[in-house]
Formats: structure tokens, C-alpha cells, sequence
């Protein structure tokens, strides 16, 4: 018995020595040198304040620290990508997060009060992990299915919302969450009893590789979200005031399948929502595709003449309200600065004729 597992681990040792493995590198990792050294793009970053994230109710193991380990490693994620400058403040972010239970004239001044601390901050993250577990530990009945039976995966999924100090709102919601492989013929207790969140063996780890994904899918999602501060998405051609392509001044294009809101600016300088005068509701620009520098979509309600869809901006942030009364008239919304045009006699003599012979036949009355 002794010889064969002698044997076996001579084995292991000459096919190891022909494929040398490695850990999995975490998403904390920094950039390449060459790309820290570099002059920084021609644009300006947001800064983002990332709040300590709740720890779930329930996980695969007893760790305390798993949603402010969770919201470092997004910190970090976020800051090395170089997308965003950011700082974590759980102080900051719950300030931020009781503000919106206020009303009126009191949420304004605390959001004035919020602004003055972090005058170059605009946005907030907060938000809570709410699953870290291997599925071998769930009812069968709710695990993912394979073509061999229930699959073994970790999962790990983070909920969050955005704040936009400007707006004093949250402007965006969502519920990201990762997977990887799991060997159900090892204890979960076993698997992590000697790692802790955070250290570099636990990415390599099926609950390290699940919270990779998850990061990789929130820090994805944010850069959609939250445009450089100096950049622009703008329609920069329209065909039969229906079909767009819109151009992003930074490398970032709007999302496919993403849903955003056309605006313009007045003569101030204003960015204001532009809404079908039909319905009244906020018209929407709804992407379908890329190619190269620009993406492709489709209006869904109409602008009025008077706006220019070349040159229009378009915004992730749906607008407030986002229906208002078609009623209101004015030059955002309707054609009523359109140019008076003189009557056409023609035109005229035709839809007298018109009426006389719906008054004939006596579907009008007189």
C-alpha cells in the first residue's frame, strides 16, 4: 500500500513538473507598470465613495468581515481599473443613505450639508452581500441544473444602489452576482478553515473566483452608469427622426440592450429632458448594437420638429418626472416654437371639399 501511494505521488510530482500551475491573480491586482507611468487619458475621473457593505444573513462560512472585505476589494478593483478615483467612508455613505429618508426642504439642506464635506465627491455605492455559499449546501431543488445532475458552484451575489449627490437620488439599483465550480466531495469547512477573506490564496479559492466574477460584473456595470466627468454621449446622426448612432467622447460606448434618455441643452446651457408632446412621456433611446466608435439604437416616442436629434445628448439617468401632463406647452416639449407658415390656398380649398362631403353623407354634424 505504502509502495502505491509512493507510486501515485512520484506521478503527480513528473505530470506537475511539465505543468506548473498558479494562483488565481485577485481583481484587486494593479494595472501593468507601463500603464501606472503613463500619462493620464485626457479626461476626468469621477469620485466615488464606497460605503462598508453588509455582511449577508447567511454564508458557507462564519467570517465577520465578508461585506467590508467585499466593498475593499470593489474599492480597489474600481481604483486600479483607473476609471475612478475612490475612497471608502462608511461614516460618509450612511450619511448619504439617511438623507434620502428625508423630505422637502430638510433632505435638500442635509444633501447641501453632504455636498459641502466632499466637494469633489459625486457618487455613493452602498449595498450589502447578500449570498456567499456553495449550492452542495442548498435545497436541491433551487440549484442550477446540468445535464449530469445539480451542479456544484459557489455563489456569491452583491446588492447596491447609487447615489448621485447632485440629484440628491439614488439614479441607479442593481443585483450583481458571480458563480464558479465547486468540488462537493470536499466540506466547505474543511476547504476554507485555514483561509481568510481577502488573502491571496482565497481567489484561487470557488468562493474567491464567484467574488471576482460578481466584482468584475459590478465595476462593468458602474462604468456604464458613471460617465467621466468630462465625457459625453451625443447622437451624432439620425435617420427619419427614429434610428441614431450615438458617439461617447470617452471609451466607453452606451451598453447594448441599455435603455437611456435623450436631452438637451437650452440656450443656458441646461441639460433638459426632451418628451414626446403626444404622451409626455420622456423619450428613450434604446441601444441595439455597436460598430467600432459608435452605437446604434432607436427612439421610442417621437421628439418634437423643434428638436435637433443631431448633436443631442443622451443620458443613462432617467429624467424627473419621467411622464408629465402632454398638456404643458413649452420649448422643450412641443412645436409650438415651430414658424408660423402663411395658408395654402390649395390646401385650403381641399379640406373645404373634405368637410362638405362629410357633412353630405352625415358623419359630422353641421
Amino acid at each position: 500500500m505504502r509502495k502505491a501511494t509512493l507510486a501515485t505521488s512520484a506521478a503527480l510530482l513528473l505530470l506537475g513538473a511539465g505543468c506548473e500551475s498558479t494562483f488565481n491573480d485577485p481583481p484587486t491586482i494593479a494595472r501593468p507598470i507601463q500603464d501606472l507611468l503613463s500619462p493620464p487619458p485626457d479626461r476626468q475621473v469621477q469620485t466615488l465613495t464606497v460605503g462598508v457593505f453588509d455582511n449577508p444573513a447567511k454564508a458557507a462560512v462564519r467570517w465577520r468581515d465578508i461585506g467590508s472585505g467585499m466593498s475593499d476589494a470593489l474599492a480597489r478593483t474600481l481604483l486600479n481599473d483607473g476609471d475612478f478615483d475612490v475612497r471608502i467612508d462608511a461614516g460618509f455613505a450612511r450619511q448619504a443613505r439617511s438623507a434620502l429618508t428625508l423630505a422637502g426642504e430638510r433632505r435638500e439642506k442635509e444633501f447641501d450639508s453632504i455636498r459641502a464635506q466632499r466637494p469633489g465627491v459625486r457618487y455613493v455605492l452602498t449595498g450589502a452581500v447578500t449570498d456567499f455559499e456553495h449550492t452542495s449546501e442548498l435545497p436541491a431543488s433551487i440549484r442550477r441544473q446540468s445535464t449530469v445532475g445539480s451542479r456544484a458552484e459557489a455563489i456569491v451575489a452583491i446588492r447596491y444602489d447609487l447615489i448621485d449627490l447632485e440629484e440628491g437620488e439614488i439614479v441607479a439599483t442593481d443585483h450583481a452576482y458571480g458563480t464558479a465550480h465547486a468540488d462537493d466531495e470536499v466540506a466547505t469547512k474543511d476547504l476554507y478553515e485555514r483561509v481568510s477573506f481577502g488573502s491571496y490564496v482565497f481567489w484561487s479559492t470557488p468562493l474567491g473566483r464567484a467574488s471576482e466574477h460578481a466584482l468584475n460584473q459590478v465595476r462593468e456595470r458602474l462604468r456604464r452608469l458613471v460617465e467621466p466627468s468630462n465625457s459625453e454621449l451625443m447622437i451624432v446622426s439620425a435617420e427619419k427622426r427614429r434610428f441614431v448612432e450615438v458617439q461617447s467622447s470617452s471609451r466607453h460606448l452606451p451598453v447594448h440592450g441599455g435603455v437611456y434618455y435623450l436631452y438637451r441643452r437650452d440656450d443656458d446651457g441646461v441639460e433638459k429632458a426632451v418628451y414626446d408632446p403626444a404622451t409626455g412621456r420622456a423619450v428613450e433611446v434604446r441601444i441595439r448594437g455597436s460598430n467600432g466608435s459608435v452605437a446604434q439604437g432607436h427612439l421610442v416616442g417621437q421628439p418634437p420638429l423643434t428638436i435637433e436629434l443631431r448633436g443631442a445628448l443622451v443620458r443613462p439617468i432617467p429624467p424627473d418626472p419621467l411622464i408629465r401632463d402632454p398638456s404643458r406647452r413649452d420649448d422643450t416639449v412641443t412645436d409650438a416654437t415651430l414658424p408660423e407658415q402663411a395658408p395654402d390656398p390649395a390646401s385650403e380649398k381641399r379640406s373645404e371639399a373634405l368637410r362638405s362631403r362629410r357633412r353630405t353623407s352625415g358623419s359630422i354634424g353641421p
